[in-house]
């Protein structure tokens, strides 16, 4: 049987976690959205099984990341 998602981590091109939500108390519609957002931002999305889960949700750095080069 397949497992329904808890939640998503949305993690952008530099590497830091920018997003995060949970799918069991999140409005449905609005989820979609923003999961519709992540993705056209060219983040990968993880969904979470877990009953508990946790994520550190920091600022995308990909413009500091394009002056150091």
């Amino acid at each position: 049987m397949k497992k329904t998602p808890t939640g998503f981590v949305a993690t952008c091109q530099c590497g830091n976690i920018v997003g995060a939500v949970d799918y069991t108390q999140a409005d449905k519609t609005g989820t979609e959205k923003l999961l519709s957002k992540w993705l056209s931002d060219g983040c990968t999305i993880e969904p979470k099984f877990e009953g508990f889960w946790a994520a550190l949700v920091v600022p995308c750095t990909c413009d500091s990341v394009l002056e150091e080069v």
